[in-house]
């Protein structure tokens, strides 16, 4: 899959680029294409070819035509928090998240450019 992406030059967007799985996607497109990225909460880290864009996707307003002139998404966006709320009540979370991957997913079902989505 990388290699195809190298090869066309797509336009790349990164959802939940400032955390860990998130972050490491970017740097590593970051070093040979422009990309674009989303944020929330957490400030973003400093990157010339990183267009940072704050985005709650959970909120339909906001995502938008997020994906307007995008080629490829990459989902590593979650609503999370610490350990221990994940073991004592992972339940917590569901409605968040799954509201977040609706929005997401219907947006990119509006927009014929998308050609990837990829989601961990």
């Amino acid at each position: 899959m990388i290699d195809k992406i190298e090869k066309k030059n797509s336009k790349i967007m990164i959802l939940g680029a400032t955390g860990f799985i998130g972050k490491n996607i970017a740097l590593y497109f970051s070093k040979k294409f422009k990309i674009k990225a989303t944020y929330n909460k957490k400030v973003p880290f400093k990157n010339s070819n990183i267009q940072w864009i704050k985005c709650d996707l959970k909120s339909t307003k906001q995502i938008n035509n997020l994906f307007n002139n995008i080629d490829i998404v990459i989902n590593a966006a979650a609503v999370t928090s610490g350990v221990k709320d994940i073991i004592d009540r992972p339940h917590i979370h569901v409605n968040d998240n799954a509201l977040m991957n609706i929005n997401i997913l219907k947006e990119i079902f509006k927009n014929n450019n998308i050609k990837h989505y990829i989601f961990f």
